[in-house]
């Protein structure tokens, strides 16, 4: 806009998102959303690159992830969607200018993680469709081994080429790893199963108090894996919860999702959440008040949090019943229409 021009003209535009493919980071977390290569298309997700400097503005400079070129991009990654226990399982991935894609898997939730390296092929020869399509596979005799029943598997595709490198996860998201868990397919029940994975040591600081690491009695977190419906949520953050419901034997226990990867269940809940809780009702021998405290709320149509009885698995045994909890935050005072100033 200036004297010639007295119209408001529109020099470029762009919409994007602050969950996958986009970058995560930026949203709140401290880096800026920053353009890689300002001659190209700025209307997708692998033009775009939380800055690697966030505390140094890029006034009047190039940014700091600026580049000739995009980096290669990484889309459409599958995995068996149930796979079975003990069968080789394989990844396949459509890639973009890439020469080598290699695949990081980590087997269990057991901290530090360790991971193992496997490489990925278009060749028409590993499992990848035909030579030279984009899309790539692991080989026969190269998938990921074969697994028991009650394991977590999780993985992260690097992908490298001429213009640079990108991974999947992207490297300015929140998870480190996507991936699945291999269940019993006998274990069926007409509850909802959760499947929670954790290490052991970070489950032991969870629950325990007045040794080194333990934090019964605060709100410290601990690292975990959740599986629900198909879906595998990586570095979700747990906690015991309550006041003197934490001295039961049976813990109250609140989950928190990386920002970006809301927890989803079509059916059970009105909208996606990133946080709810898990009550013990070690009290309640009848399982039954809190349900039918909040549902004689909801049916008086008052505001009220949604509950329902699941079934919990933890590292692939029965662990107990519970009851899930809506947290009341944020995401409630939306699912209720309620002014968002309180």
């Amino acid at each position: 806009l200036d004297d010639t021009t007295p119209t408001p003209v529109v020099v470029d535009e762009v919409t994007f998102d602050d969950g996958p493919p986009w970058p995560v980071t930026p949203d709140g977390l401290g880096p800026s959303l920053e353009l890689v290569d300002l001659t190209l298309d700025n209307d997708t997700p692998r033009n775009w690159h939380a800055s690697t400097a966030p505390a140094e503005h890029t006034a009047g400079n190039p940014n700091h992830a600026a580049s000739t070129g995009l980096p290669p991009w990484i889309e459409n990654v599958e995995h068996p969607a149930d796979p079975q226990p003990n069968d080789p399982m394989v990844v396949t991935a459509t890639v973009l200018d890439a020469d080598t894609v290699e695949l990081a898997y980590v087997i269990g939730a057991d901290r530090p993680p360790v991971e193992v390296t496997l490489s990925m092929f278009d060749n028409g020869t590993s499992n990848d469709g035909a030579a030279g399509d984009d899309v790539w596979g692991l080989p026969t005799g190269g998938e990921i081994p074969g697994q028991p029943a009650g394991t977590p598997v999780r993985y992260r595709l690097t992908a490298t080429g001429p213009t640079g490198t990108m991974e999947y996860p992207r490297d300015d998201d929140t998870v480190e790893y996507g991936g699945t868990a291999v269940l019993d397919p006998a274990l069926t029940s007409a509850l909802p199963i959760f499947h929670w994975f954790m290490d052991d040591d970070d489950y032991q600081d969870c629950i325990c108090d007045g040794s080194p690491g333990c934090h019964l009695f605060t709100d410290e977190t601990e690292p975990a894996v959740l599986f629900y419906d198909g879906k595998l949520y990586d570095a979700v953050q747990v906690r015991v919860r309550g006041k003197s419901a934490r001295n039961w034997l049976k813990k109250n226990w609140k989950f928190y999702f990386p920002q970006g990867h809301n927890f989803t269940a079509p059916g059970l809940i009105e909208r996606e959440v990133d946080t709810f809780d898990l009550q013990g009702n070690y009290a309640d021998k009848s399982f039954m008040r809190e349900t039918l405290s909040w549902e004689t709320i909801r049916d008086g149509d008052a505001p009220y949090l949604q509950v329902f009885p699941v079934r919990l698995e933890k590292d692939g045994q029965f662990f107990g019943l519970y009851t899930y909890l809506e947290a009341p935050d944020a995401d409630w005072i939306r699912r209720m229409g309620l002014s968002n100033s309180g």
